[in-house]
């Protein structure tokens, strides 16, 4: 999400360019003894709700904005503030009346004075007096302006369509019209049953029938106006009813949404142009010759055209046909309706447009894609959980003067693909631009906003492009020639095929969810009040932080997105898209529209968005495409923001904000030991020290308490529980927690069917799976058990164009030296790309790319965000790391898991250090006819050095992110903010083998009967669960269709603290038995013990003598059954207590058949 969203200021700066440049949201409060007071001032006089229209914005023409508060009230009454006319050069200034923060404006349009036409009175001041509602600027106060508060059609409670009228002042006639026919006049109102008046309001009962919009209802009405000589005029008003409020019905939906094409349908022959406006009376078409207004270019520019009428047709469709061929010309629409009168607007489904977005471009795509033999033209068919997505904008790639191409490219389409660039410096010259991107090795580039946004495309200034104007055209900014709507293009499919052929999908970020300025759009001058959402008293509502968000869930904005996706996606062969604040969406819609996307152009396009919103939508957050609605997802994905969090702490976090990456560790004071007793507890578990000056030393039980003495321990800063949760969930490819269980609905007809796709009931705490011996029982709430999402739908990232650069992060964190901030950032997206899911990186990051600090960059200068090819030479070892990374990112084998069902096997494999400072997980996966074994290891900045000793003899070193050049031994010493990624073969003429380390969808051949052949053991890693079955097992299980089960808390024991079954169905141990070990993770009871006890048939307890070391409770049996954890009470010796593992494992079965282990197949229609 962007920082213009988070943060106001940046909201009113991106989305409001009101003539002044903000550059902060400081509002200007005038410290004065009272109105009386006010000299050498213009005056703003307001007559209206000052709470809500709190403040003004105020700007010298040409010049920078700022808020202005209301001092006060005047001499009548009326709020006003005052701004300093004479620190200005000029003489014209504009304004706006404003609720909130840009929640909502007094009045649509910006509106300007000019000194020269006020008078100065006694005091040097100008006065300018505004009535809220009315856009008319007076100079004298006094004369109450006759107006409708309210005019709109609503539907009651009783299903009728009822007209409400509220004036501001007592109305002297009126005449209501339906069409051109009067339907009720001053005459009728005492008469008519359908009309109810009660003071200044009036309501019309218009009946059951859904109001046709082609007769609009309109209202005359008369009132007597007395003028400041107490003298009496006659002042008519009209207005047409609003029928916004009837949008959401059923009925509107039926009768107006249309499913047809709309825009320019182009032929040779002729084109037929098609525009949806149901409420509109007259739509004209303008044809122009020339796609630049004068008032753009004189000599450019030509504003002559020819227009034709259009005609209404079905639901609410304008359209005409115009004869010829109009390829190449520029067309608008004039519409005019009950909120517009004549108001030229540009066509949304415009496929190109001149200079500056002002008009829209008539094109014939065969003729450009003939001359690029575009048809020669696909995206590349990755599977999105082997994506590396790199972000960048369109000029930050050759913005920098190390790109070294030429400076008419530098910010361009064409510079974006142009090859053959580099930067050298001394004696080393590297890759720069395209170049460098293709040597880095990543096969997706999302490009942030390309699609017309609202900015001078002339006299280019750095933008992000997060402010739509024209959603289907592209932004003339980086065509070397705006003025050509033919040129963009061209330019960008060619930017297209140069990067597809390069094995590299172009990944476009959208803009759907609000526009520049609502009020005007075409959008809103077409449809007012449909395409947006509003709040409860009608303004705006601000869901995007930007002042308006649009209605995804009406019909034709939802049938818009759908449309232009698709035409983006089929005309330029795009390979996915990216949505900008998505959770604005609703999931009806993004789910439509993944699923049109996969249908009807390619399956392998990747779809996902921002799950959230950048402020608080109107509309019902259950049915958005928030991140905690992901389990409505259908065919697309999010951004997965809390391994971000858990890594580098990023977003809203505050910038002294630590996560794992950044986690140090600091001595706090243990205020438990105060005696020896506690002393010879605590020590048992944990190091202590004493202080010594500046210095710490540590404290050993044969010293002794010291009565008086400060006892210190190291406690970890900025890596937490649960951020070690949210780290193993995303590296595993689960941007929410897991598992979840979701009603289910049985029936006895379909109950066998249910319980053999799994299905589970409560039992108390937990969820219990049903069996095939179970009955169907009509009074249970069934439940499908359920990961949080698939891992294609997860993104996994740290940094993105929004906030700080990697580098600064840290930076911002408090970490100091280069060195060290360095290799926490390699450290970083290391473990991005060993993830599962999609991985995604910021441009530059694989330099270590900076902004100076800059944490909203998104208008800041070229320079700011050039990527400084500079520190490609510097960090030149680093930018061969991020190769290896995303090289190994895209083995399928590896990183490339489809199902959540893999994913939850390869969680419980990843290791977690009891100190949070080491992650490492093992993945196996079969390379012909060999068994390579992957060992991944991250290391952060905490914990002790010799718990950071690792087993890698016998394996290859792939990559040391530190570069060490040790010697891979058996007792390998880790550094701190390594990454190690190291790699073997397995031997399989021996029994060590991993089935759920195994890469699903591969076979680990013949466990039992190559560990008998071998006369071996066969062990078997069940998440957190080891299970090693003697030789003498191995003999008798070989051969044998088994199946393997371990189940944690599922079956409720008396007493027991932890209840884990073991089952081997299909063979017995014979003379054999298995040792079984788990994770010691739950404390004891103070005064009690630990113990492990076998429960037989007859439910009593059988002590299996399990021993408690590193961590570790093992035990040996002969049998499986189930095993309860039970602490008992201490004996009399006063032996201090132990503990026993607490297991957090689900449900988990490992099936062996016919000597064949763990064979998972999993398909997918999709691979979106």
């Amino acid at each position: 999400m962007k920082k213009l969203v988070k943060y106001m200021i940046a909201a009113i700066m991106g989305c409001f360019a009101f003539i002044g440049i903000i550059s902060a949201f400081d509002i200007i409060k005038v410290s004065a003894a009272g109105y009386s007071d006010v000299e050498n001032k213009l005056v703003f006089h307001y007559d209206g709700d000052k709470t809500a229209f709190n403040h003004m914005w105020i700007w010298p023409k040409s010049g920078n904005g700022n808020w202005y508060a209301w001092e006060g009230t005047d001499d009548k009454g009326f709020a006003y503030t005052t701004f300093d006319y004479t620190t200005s050069a000029t003489k014209e200034f504009g304004f706006l009346v404003v609720k909130g923060e840009w929640a909502a404006k007094d009045t649509d349009a910006d509106r300007y004075v000019n000194l020269d036409e006020l008078t100065l009175d006694a005091k040097s001041n100008y006065h300018v007096y505004l009535v809220q509602g009315d856009s008319e600027v007076y100079t004298k106060p006094g004369v109450v302006q006759p107006k409708f508060y309210s005019l709109q059609i609503t539907k009651d409670n009783t299903g009728n369509y009822v007209l409400y009228c509220k004036t501001n002042t007592e109305w002297k006639d009126l005449t209501l019209y339906k069409g051109e026919t009067p339907i009720l006049t001053s005459l009728t109102l005492d008469t008519d049953p359908n009309v109810s008046v009660s003071g200044m309001e009036l309501s019309y009962n218009l009946g059951t029938e859904f109001p046709d919009l082609a007769m609009p209802y309109k209202m005359e009405m008369t009132f007597d106006v007395e003028q400041e000589d107490s003298s009496v005029i006659e002042v008519s008003v009209d207005a047409i009813a609003n029928t916004s409020t009837l949008y959401s019905e059923k009925e509107f939906a039926d009768n107006y949404t249309y499913t047809g094409e709309l825009g320019a349908i182009y032929t040779k022959a002729s084109t037929t142009f098609k525009v949806w406006t149901p409420i509109s009376s007259s739509v004209k078409l303008r044809i122009y010759e020339n796609g630049t207004p004068t008032d753009v270019s004189d000599s450019l520019g030509d504003d002559t055209y020819t227009e034709y009428d259009m005609t209404l047709g079905e639901k609410g469709v304008f359209s005409t046909t115009v004869e010829g061929d109009l390829d190449g010309k520029y067309y608008t629409y004039v519409v005019t309706n009950p909120s517009f009168k004549n108001r030229e607007i540009v066509d949304p489904y415009a496929k190109s447009t001149g200079v500056n977005g002002r008009r829209g471009m008539i094109v014939n795509f065969d003729k450009i894609n003939e001359e690029l033999n575009w048809d020669s033209v696909s995206i590349n068919e990755y599977k999105s959980t082997n994506l590396t997505v790199y972000e960048t904008h369109i000029a930050d790639l050759t913005s920098s003067t190390t790109w070294g191409g030429p400076e008419e490219l530098s910010k361009t389409y064409k510079g974006f693909y142009l090859e053959g660039t580099t930067y050298t410096e001394k004696d080393t010259t590297v890759k720069t631009g395209f170049d460098h991107i293709k040597e880095l090795g990543v096969n997706a580039v999302q490009i942030i906003p390309i699609f017309d946004s609202d900015n001078d495309e002339i006299n280019r200034s750095f933008n992000w492009g997060y402010n739509p104007l024209n959603y289907n055209s592209l932004d003339g900014s980086y065509s070397t020639n705006p003025y050509d709507g033919y040129e963009k293009i061209r330019e960008f499919k060619e930017l297209v095929k140069a990067y597809n052929e390069a094995g590299i999908n172009i990944i476009m970020d959208v803009v759907y969810n609000h526009v520049m300025a609502a009020s005007g759009s075409n959008f809103d001058v077409l449809m007012p009040g449909y395409y947006y959402r509003y709040n409860a008293d009608g303004s705006l509502s601000n869901g995007s932080g930007c002042g308006n968000e649009t209605a995804s869930n009406m019909p034709m904005f939802r049938k818009f997105m759908i449309d232009s996706t698709e035409f983006w996606a089929k005309e330029y062969k795009l390979g996915g898209f990216r949505f900008d604040l998505m959770g604005l969406h609703d999931v009806e819609t993004m789910n439509e529209l993944s699923e049109n996307l996969h249908d009807n152009v390619n399956e392998y396009i990747t779809v996902y968005g921002e799950p959230w919103a950048g402020g608080t939508p109107a509309y019902d957050t259950s049915k958005l495409a928030y991140q905690d609605n992901i389990l409505k997802y259908t065919e697309y994905g999010c951004f997965n923001d809390k391994i971000r969090d858990s890594l580098i702490k990023g977003g809203l976090s505050s910038d002294g904000a630590k996560g794992w990456i950044t986690a140090g560790t600091k001595y706090v004071a243990n205020s438990a030991v105060r005696s020896q007793d506690a002393f010879e507890k605590v020590i048992a578990k944990i190091k202590l020290y004493t202080r010594d000056g500046l210095n710490y030393n540590e404290v050993k039980l044969e010293d002794g308490y010291q009565a008086g003495t400060v006892y210190y321990q190291l406690q970890s800063e900025g890596a937490s529980k649960a951020d070690m949760t949210e780290l193993q969930n995303g590296i595993a490819g689960f941007v929410q927690d897991y598992p979840r269980y979701l009603a289910a609905t049985v029936t006895a007809d379909n109950f066998a069917e249910k319980v053999a796709a799994g299905i589970y009931v409560e039992d108390g705490d937990y969820y219990k799976k049903v069996t095939s011996n179970d009955t169907f029982d009509a009074n249970a709430n069934y439940f499908i058990r359920k990961a949080s999402n698939e891992p294609w739908q997860a993104l996994t990232y740290v940094t993105c164009h929004d906030n700080y650069t990697l580098v600064d992060r840290i930076s911002a964190a408090g970490i100091v030296g280069n060195k060290t901030i360095g290799q926490m950032a390699v450290l970083a997206n290391s473990v991005v790309f060993t993830s599962q899911g999609i991985s995604f990186m910021l441009a530059g990051e694989e330099f270590l790319r900076t902004k100076g600090g800059d944490k909203n960059s998104y208008s800041s200068s070229y320079e700011v965000n050039e990527l400084n090819y500079a520190l490609k030479i510097k960090n030149a070892k680093v930018f061969e790391t991020y190769q290896k990374l995303i090289a190994i990112k895209q083995n399928a084998n590896l990183f490339g898991y489809n199902t959540q069902e893999e994913c939850e096997a390869f969680r419980n494999t990843i290791q977690i250090s009891s100190d949070y400072s080491m992650v490492s997980y093992k993945m196996r996966y079969e390379d012909g006819d060999d068994l390579l074994e992957y060992y991944i290891i991250h290391v952060n900045g905490i914990g002790n050095a010799e718990d950071h000793v690792v087993n890698l003899a016998g394996y290859t070193l792939y990559l040391d992110t530190l570069n060490t050049g040790a010697e891979l031994t058996d007792n390998y010493q880790l550094q701190s903010y390594q990454t190690i990624i190291a790699y073997r073969k397995i031997d399989q003429t021996i029994g060590d083998f991993t089935p759920a380390e195994a890469k699903n969808g591969v076979v680990v051949s013949n466990v039992f009967a190559k560990a008998k052949d071998g006369n071996a053991t066969a062990t078997f890693n069940v998440g957190t669960t080891k299970i090693e079955f003697n030789n003498a097992a191995v003999n008798e299980i070989a051969g044998k269709d088994v199946t393997l089960t371990v189940k944690v808390n599922e079956t409720e024991v008396a007493g027991a603290a932890y209840v884990v079954e073991l089952s081997l169905s299909g063979s017995t141990f014979a003379n054999g038995a298995a040792t079984v070990s788990f994770d010691y993770n739950e404390a004891t009871p103070d005064g009690k013990v630990a113990k492990l006890y076998y429960i037989n048939d007859n439910g009593e307890k059988v002590d299996m003598n399990a021993t408690f070391a590193n961590g570790k409770v093992t035990f040996t049996t002969t049998h499986f059954s189930t095993f309860a954890v039970f602490y008992d009470s201490l004996p009399s010796t006063g032996l201090s207590a132990g503990a026993i593992v607490g297991i957090v494992l689900g449900s988990v079965a490992l099936v062996a058949l016919a000597g064949f282990c763990v064979y998972y197949f999993f398909f997918r229609k999709r691979n979106a």
